[in-house]
């Protein structure tokens, strides 16, 4: 018997894989760079770009309509 693995190769696994290891690096990295006092200027808008890569994009939630009284259902007349 054969025992689950978790995740089989998939190109889209192993892209996925690459831009969560390279967002983490690129993080790192600029608050490295800012911590230590370097030119904000340059790795603040770097470290925004990322971040904002991986925000969702902002949506107006939408409402189910609320359920009511039903209309009387007409009843065959003979």
């Amino acid at each position: 018997m054969e025992t689950p693995t978790s995740c089989h190769y998939n190109a889209a696994c192993a892209f996925f894989a690459a831009q969560v290891l390279f967002t983490f690096t690129t993080m790192v990295f600029c608050m490295v760079m800012i911590v230590e006092g370097r030119e904000t200027g340059v790795f603040l808008p770097i470290l925004s770009s990322v971040v904002s890569v991986w925000m969702p994009t902002p949506k107006v939630p939408v409402r189910a309509p609320k359920e009511g009284p039903h209309p009387p259902t007409p009843t065959p007349t003979p």
